[in-house]
């Protein structure tokens, strides 16, 4: 029988088409390049009028524009909605001179590149710490979940009804089982789109046909433009039901055990427990229950496993509401933690040019010298003063200051490398041979900082990688 083309060309249900389009533009201008005026003083001028007709004659303006999409999987925000593929847009114009016969060649571009979309910028990240707040994504001493369903009478390991779950979390069922399955399947995130813009100036000089060299000097900026709305929404739903809600199983001053459904005890029978600590200060609601955003205390974690050392609102202004306020604040800014310059150069030189020693001649020496500026590890604490004592309550800072950035150094870096060229097999093979070495003046073992704390001091190090030495083989037959 024939084949049923039509049941293979459908999609099943569950799948969506990802498309776009993709448009590229190059164009290339030489507007003095045959004026035969010009021509003419390159060929028989002299000084600086030759050099400014060759300059002129050789000028080249460039300009590319080029829009993109990239297909992503099917995903959705914190309120289910689904996301878009992520698009871009980049926009090059440069100026390119060539000079002394082809010798030097300059060559300045300045790119703008637009991204809509992003899904794996900072804001996704934002969007995992939010949720682990509720208990969605991770089982932390502060999540909601987690004490929510001990107060409704489960066990740790067992999983309620969505229905009864999503009530004791207020949060509207069908957000709740679908945030659950987003979850599940790591379909989640959140989007921001992000502008980049720089400048490149490079160099290229061709001394003679041995020697070669060659520089650049770069400036790039980062911009987040702008954010979905998604996770400013869910900070703004959410925040309101954290800091009212009540743990129904604790007073100021007595613990009340829930029975544990799955279990044949009756742990409530033994009825409210004296709590041995001063709580007077912990706030309470309108039922005289502790506030679940307060409850912090050895004590309470020994009983229900609260943390013992931090409380679901110092956990919230650490990891949620501190860089969520950085984020917002570095909307439409240049991001720090971008370096913005760095530099290059590279030389090569054949030592056939100062010797025919037949050894010699077949010898490459060469080095490059990379640099880069210093990048932002972190920002000090809004109103920091190293005079502060910050171990007391009244000098405790929770937001970050984004003017004040605190930096790693610019670093150098210096390559070196050695190349032998050779024939082998009675000269029917071409070899070379290539000893590099990379960071040559890096000893290594030392420890830099990726992360500070808001006083300054390191939080976070990385070893610093040893000098490398690389030697690699090549044949041509």
């Amino acid at each position: 029988r024939e084949y049923d083309f039509a049941a293979s060309t459908q999609w099943n249900a569950g799948w969506r088409e990802a498309s776009g389009n993709s448009q590229n533009l190059s164009v290339v201008a030489r507007p003095f390049r045959d004026l035969r005026s010009l021509n003419a003083q390159v060929a028989r001028g002299s000084g600086i009028r030759r050099f400014l007709a060759e300059a002129v004659s050789g000028l080249s303006l460039t300009y590319n524009k080029a829009d993109n999409f990239v297909a992503e999987g099917p995903a959705a925000d914190l309120f289910l909605n689904p996301l878009p593929n992520q698009t871009g847009t980049t926009v090059d114009k440069g100026v390119w001179l060539n000079l002394f016969d082809g010798k030097l060649s300059l060559r300045y571009v300045h790119y703008v590149t637009k991204q809509l979309n992003l899904r794996n910028g900072d804001v996704s990240t934002l969007a995992q710490r939010i949720m682990r707040m509720d208990g969605l994504v991770a089982n932390d001493r502060q999540s909601l979940m987690r004490h929510a369903k001990n107060w409704l009478g489960y066990a740790d390991g067992e999983t309620p009804p969505d229905d009864i779950m999503a009530a004791a979390l207020q949060m509207p069922l069908e957000q709740f089982s679908g945030l659950k399955e987003l979850v599940a399947t790591n379909t989640y995130a959140a989007v921001n789109d992000l502008t980049a813009r720089g400048d490149e100036v490079e160099i290229n000089l061709n001394p003679n046909r041995y020697w070669t060299i060659s520089a650049s000097l770069t400036k790039n900026e980062s911009i987040n433009t702008a954010a979905g709305s998604a996770v400013d929404d869910y900070y703004a739903a959410r925040v309101p039901i954290w800091t009212t809600i009540e743990d129904p199983r604790f007073t100021r001053t007595t613990y009340t055990p829930v029975d544990i459904k799955s279990t044949p005890v009756d742990e409530s029978a033994v009825g409210p427990i004296a709590l041995t600590g001063d709580y007077s200060n912990l706030p309470v609601g309108p039922t005289g229950h502790l506030l679940y955003w307060h409850i912090v205390g050895s004590e309470f974690r020994t009983l229900v496993n609260y943390d013992s050392s931090q409380s679901p609102e110092e956990r919230f202004l650490a990891n949620v509401d501190s860089p969520m306020s950085v984020f917002r604040a570095l909307v439409g800014r240049p991001r720090p933690q971008i370096r913005k310059y760095s530099a290059k150069f590279n030389t090569r030189y054949n030592l056939a040019g100062i010797s025919d020693n037949k050894y010699l001649k077949n010898l490459s020496i060469g080095g490059s010298v990379r640099w880069i500026d210093k990048a932002s590890i972190g920002f000090y604490g809004l109103g920091y003063d190293p005079a502060k004592d910050l171990t007391l309550p009244a000098n405790k800072i929770l937001e970050l200051d984004t003017n004040r950035p605190i930096y790693s150094p610019a670093e150098t870096f210096v390559d070196l490398f050695v190349s032998y060229k050779t024939k082998l097999f009675n000269d029917k093979v071409q070899a070379k041979f290539q000893l590099n070495v990379k960071n040559a003046f890096e000893s290594g073992g030392s420890l830099q900082a990726t992360k500070a704390f808001l006083d300054g001091r390191a939080a976070t190090y990385r070893i610093i990688d040893p000098r490398q030495f690389i030697i690699s083989a090549s044949f041509d037959l």
